[in-house]
């Protein structure tokens, strides 16, 4: 006889609890308090939220797709699948690499330019102190000499700036 109340109690306590689960899930028949804007990143999306009771709840498909998953109804149930990352964060991760690489090809170009800018610097002041104390075709092929390195200084000074001009572009796409 114990076991045939402690069955019923049970029953009861069983079948009593899921009846009172489902009354506090089901929204049939509720009155919704208000709308509530919801927002991704700053950017308003385009259906709201519902607040039934003091409990928000969020549009599935909309925000299942804003987030990149995919929403379906069938069966009677919403099934949210999340997309496969992998690929996008893959050709993010190679895009970065390759902005870092050709800013880092841009940097050592720079580099090199300059470096070669300084030694005809040091170049052109030797040429100087030369044209000084040489006279006749000596002094006029030292004369062009330095006209050559001061206008591949130009030259290459021009050449910095557009690389700079370009690192900066690559800087500024990166944020």
């Amino acid at each position: 006889m114990k076991r045939f109340v402690m069955g019923v109690i049970c029953g009861a306590l069983i079948f009593g609890g899921t009846s009172v689960l489902a009354d506090s899930i089901s929204l049939v028949g509720k009155t919704i308090d208000s709308e509530i804007p919801v927002y991704f990143n700053e950017e308003p999306l385009a259906a709201k939220a519902i607040a039934v009771e003091g409990i928000s709840y969020l549009p599935v498909r909309t925000v299942g797709n804003t987030l990149g998953a995919t929403i379906e109804y069938r069966d009677g149930a919403v099934y949210v699948e999340q997309a496969d990352q992998y690929e996008v964060i893959k050709e993010k991760v190679l895009n970065d690499l390759k902005l870092e690489m050709q800013k880092e090809e841009i940097q050592k170009e720079i580099s090199k330019l300059q470096t070669a800018n300084e030694n005809l610097r040091k170049q052109v002041v030797e040429l100087e102190n030369d044209i000084k104390r040489n006279e006749g075709a000596v002094r006029d092929t030292l004369i062009q000499l330095k006209t050559s390195a001061e206008t591949i200084i130009q030259q290459q000074e021009a050449k910095i700036k557009e690389l700079e001009a370009q690192l900066a572009e690559l800087e500024a796409t990166e944020e």
